[in-house]
């Protein structure tokens, strides 16, 4: 499936390490001038993209995809969709000066009482 799915490809996409390190695997045995540039982790330069420790987040993944999408197709929901995650990102980031939510405790929990003033 990769061998036949790359012979059309000029690059690859792989969001994951372990993605990356498999398909590369695959396609490691290929004529270099046949064989697809595998992006990832690092971009078509060498450079980081995505990390490859903790988790990938919708936003993370969308701001990589979409500048090499947009090479080839533009979409403004695409661009609005990447202003709404670039927004989410930056309020969930922003420091919290007043907590939200007061704790509760269940009745029978001895911190119930002890904590109250």
């Amino acid at each position: 499936m990769t061998r036949s799915g790359a012979k059309s490809c000029d690059r690859t996409w792989a969001p994951r390490f372990s993605l990356e390190d498999q398909i590369t695997g695959q396609l490691y045995n290929w004529p270099v001038d046949r064989r697809p540039k595998v992006v990832g982790e690092f971009d078509e330069e060498g450079n980081d993209l995505l990390p490859n420790i903790s988790e990938l987040t919708p936003a993370m993944v969308a701001r990589a995809i979409a500048p090499r999408m947009k090479r080839f197709y533009f979409d403004e929901a695409i661009e609005k969709k990447l202003a709404f995650y670039n927004h989410k990102e930056m309020v969930l980031e922003s420091p919290r000066t007043k907590l939200d939510r007061t704790p509760h405790y269940c009745s029978g929990c001895p911190h119930s009482t002890c904590t109250r003033r």
